[in-house]
C-alpha cells in the first residue's frame, strides 16, 4: 500500500476513534465506531494505537478537562517508563547521557547560540528537578504562539 493511501486511512481511523470517544452516542454505537477506528489504525500502524491509548483512556473516563489532562500525562509517563523498562532501557541514564553528549558537542563546535546549563546527575530526582526547572522548550513554544497571535491581530 502506498504512503499516501496509508496516511489517509490512518487519519480516517483516528477520526472515527476520536468521534467514538468524544461523541454523544449509545454504548453500542460508541463501541462499534471505536473498534472500527482502532482496527483501521492498528492494521496500518499498530504502534499508533499505543500512542493514542493514554489520551483515549483519559477522554473516556474523565469528563472534566482539567482532570483528564493530568490523568493523560500520568498515563503517558507511566506507560512510557514501563515500556522502556520492559525493553531494557534506563530512561534516566539515557536522558542524562544525551544531555552530556549535547553539552560536550556544543562546547566542541562553539556555536554562537550556546547557553550554559546545569549538568544532570545520574538520578531520577536530579533529572526531574532540572528538566522541569529549565524547560525552555515550553517557554519558547508558548512565546512563539503568543507572538504569532499578536501578529495576526495587529
Amino acid at each position: 500500500m502506498s504512503g499516501g493511501l496509508k496516511e489517509t486511512l490512518l487519519i480516517y481511523g483516528i477520526g472515527i476513534t476520536l468521534m467514538a470517544a468524544t461523541g454523544d452516542f449509545t454504548v453500542q454505537t460508541r463501541l462499534f465506531y471505536g473498534l472500527v477506528g482502532l482496527i483501521i489504525s492498528g492494521l496500518i500502524k499498530p504502534y499508533f494505537i499505543a500512542c493514542m491509548l493514554p489520551g483515549l483512556i483519559a477522554i473516556s473516563l474523565f469528563p472534566d478537562r482539567a482532570a483528564r489532562s493530568w490523568v493523560a500525562w500520568i498515563l503517558i509517563v507511566a506507560l512510557g517508563y514501563a515500556s522502556a523498562h520492559l525493553m531494557g532501557i534506563d530512561l534516566v541514564n539515557y536522558i542524562v547521557q544525551k544531555q552530556h553528549d549535547f553539552i560536550n558537542h556544543s562546547l566542541e563546535i562553539e556555536p554562537g547560540s550556546y547557553r550554559p546549563m546545569a549538568r544532570l546527575d545520574y538520578s531520577l530526582i536530579s533529572a526531574t528537578r532540572n528538566i522541569t526547572a529549565h524547560s525552555e522548550l515550553h517557554h519558547s513554544r508558548f512565546n512563539s504562539i503568543v507572538g504569532v497571535a499578536n501578529t495576526i491581530f495587529d
